[in-house]
């Protein structure tokens, strides 16, 4: 589970900047639905991020990206000559490719909690922290990581485990955490596959999570929950099968299946893709009608011929939605409204909501423009955040929770949060001009 993630100099975030997803005491909607207590830390099942174009929500999406991909593939040999991918904030004269950039995250696994961050740029590893968070709230450092003089030191405890001398001279683009998960070290192999497990994702991105979902249509632990789903959604689809092309079947129209070209040409895709690779087709299966309306059997149709953008899209991201669930994990999805219906996308966060659809408490971090969802029957005020750039084209990330209304108030729970934010109470609202096209005296 997720309790924070902090950001610090990338993109258009230049302060540091936190997204909390514990729940403020003060806020008392929703405790059986929208919460869940692990230990003393009570947590939100999902938090959605409003704000205007370019405000910096994507951005948010890109840095945990970015800070996942670092902590899985920096101890890669491949990775040792390429640059490290931090982009630090631009807008500042004070010569900010040469700052630092700085993520962090606490989160909860196997019911301990830990935080985890380091600082970057481009070239090396500056500093790296790892620790976990005891029962009496003091935290126990598992290593501290610095770069002093262009010389690394790094500082490892016990409870960490039996390090190698290899682990220990690590490199200067590479994070000690994931040299030591190359090392076979306990902690590090646990803390990966959390990062392993994270799911980011955006709404416009159907090839990926498409791939992913027929992944999961092929196991039986979540090939029915997937069907399920789909046919809740009110898309006139009865059942799913995916059907799979391995090598041969691929090149099929080969005259000559023993030939030195098929043999060659077969041997090129399974050193590329493995000689498990298959080529997956989706179909959907819809009810068939006579005359009167009335169901007299079933058809296979092919779904990406047949299927609307809509109900594509609903199937690509109905593998994410239900892997998360089933197994309690983290999933950011950027843009999730797009090509959904409004009643759908709410209905999505319902269930992320729900005691009942979500027994082991995954949770949900979603941006969109949907301000249908701004509902108080349906988030609290602490699930709600925004972006909004400052003067200096900084972002800055605020809940509705923490925000202050004119006259020293906070949001009440009974406001119309929707109408007010469209109203700019809020802030993170485009101030458009006139969009003109042509000048007064255009012909």
């Amino acid at each position: 589970m997720l309790i924070r993630f902090s950001i610090e100099n990338f993109l258009s975030y230049k302060e540091r900047q936190t997204l909390d997803l514990r729940t403020v005491k003060t806020c008392k909607e929703h405790p059986e639905d929208n919460t869940f207590v692990v230990g003393d830390t009570g947590l939100l099942k999902s938090a959605v991020i409003y704000g205007a174009n370019a405000s910096g929500k994507s951005n948010l999406f890109t840095a945990i990206t970015t800070m996942k991909q670092i902590v899985m593939n920096s101890a890669k040999e491949s990775q040792s000559v390429a640059p490290l991918a931090v982009t630090p904030f631009a807008f500042c004269a004070d010569n900010a490719s040469m700052q630092t950039t700085t993520f962090e995250i606490e989160f909860i696994c196997q019911e301990t909690q830990y935080r985890y961050g380091f600082s970057a740029t481009r070239k090396e590893i500056i500093s790296e922290w790892f620790s976990q968070k005891n029962s009496d709230g003091a935290e126990t450092p598992f290593f501290y990581r610095i770069n002093e003089n262009g010389e690394d030191k790094i500082q490892f405890f016990e409870n960490m485990g039996k390090i190698n001398d290899s682990d220990a001279r690590t490199r200067k683009k590479s994070l000690f955490l994931s040299e030591c998960d190359s090392g076979n070290v306990e902690i590090a192999k646990k803390i990966m596959k959390w990062f392993d497990e994270l799911y980011i994702t955006s709404g416009l991105n159907d090839e990926k999570n498409k791939n992913f979902t027929i992944d999961k249509l092929r196991s039986e632990k979540l090939n029915g929950k997937i069907s399920q789903f789909i046919r809740d959604a009110d898309l006139n689809i009865v059942d799913l099968r995916a059907a799979c092309l391995n090598v041969d079947e691929i090149l099929f129209d080969s005259k000559d299946m023993q030939s030195k070209d098929f043999i060659k040409t077969k041997k090129i895709l399974a050193s590329i893709l493995s000689e498990e690779y298959r080529i997956s087709e989706i179909q959907s299966i819809h009810n068939i009608y006579d005359s009167q309306h009335n169901v007299i059997g079933t058809k296979e149709f092919d779904f990406e011929t047949i299927e609307s953008d809509g109900t594509k899209k609903a199937f690509a991201l109905a593998g994410p939605i239900i892997n998360a669930l089933q197994n309690g994990c983290v999933l950011f999805v950027d843009e999730l409204e797009a090509r959904l219906h409004p009643i759908f996308t709410r209905k999505i966060v319902q269930i992320f909501n729900s005691r009942e659809q979500n027994p082991n408490n995954a949770q949900l971090i979603f941006a969109t423009h949907d301000a249908n969802l701004l509902n108080n029957e349906l988030l609290r005020r602490d699930q709600i955040w925004f972006t909004e750039k400052n003067h200096g084209e900084a972002t800055e990330l605020y809940s509705l929770i923490e925000f202050i209304l004119d006259g020293n108030k906070k949001v009440r729970n009974d406001a119309s949060y929707g109408k007010d934010y469209l109203n700019g109470r809020y802030g993170a609202i485009p101030f458009l001009g006139e969009l003109k096209v042509f000048g007064d005296n255009h012909e």
